[in-house]
């Protein structure tokens, strides 16, 4: 192994970029910035111990060393920061189009409703797509309570809920 990595004909610039390209895909694949960050520095401590002279140690002889490891921690702090964001923006834009999409559907759903009844079924089935949740409502007939619509885990209300379900709705 030690004359394999002798006689890469890698150069140090390539190895950079394989480098930053590593933490581009551990930064983007991974959900907490720790991972980045330790992605950044065992990279670092993995060039110095592979590419650096004496190979397969932490100590290096020539100083250019240390700015070259410096400037190659910085960049890749700099850009898990980037990647750990750029994925964060993607869930938010994601989550932002899946409740866009729900509006959309409970706008038309809301139009083709024939009466008030309709209406409730729809709001309710449309809350528990929202939030993934049991959802109940109790319409006001006459000043009085009525019985709940409900939503379950299917699309349509729900005429009774389960006492696991009752209780998560209380």
């Amino acid at each position: 192994c030690p004359q394999l990595i002798k006689a890469s004909v890698v150069s140090d610039v390539y190895k950079g970029q394989i480098y930053i390209l590593g933490i581009l895909l551990s930064s983007f694949l991974t959900s907490l910035r720790i991972y980045g960050l330790l992605a950044s520095v065992v990279g670092v401590l993995l060039f110095n111990c592979l590419y650096a002279e004496p190979r397969f140690t932490l100590f290096f002889y020539d100083p250019q060393y240390t700015i070259t490891m410096i400037i190659m921690l910085v960049a890749s702090l700099g850009t898990s920061a980037i990647m750990s964001s750029l994925r964060q923006r993607l869930l938010n834009e994601q989550l932002e189009t899946h409740r866009t999409e729900i509006l959309l559907a409970t706008s038309q759903q809301l139009q083709r409703a024939q009466d008030k009844q309709a209406m409730l079924a729809v709001a309710v089935a449309q809350l528990r797509s929202l939030f993934h949740k049991p959802v109940g409502l109790w319409p006001l007939v006459d000043g009085h309570l009525a019985a709940p619509l409900t939503a379950t885990s299917s699309q349509h209300p729900a005429p009774t809920l389960t006492a696991e379900e009752q209780e998560e709705l209380a």
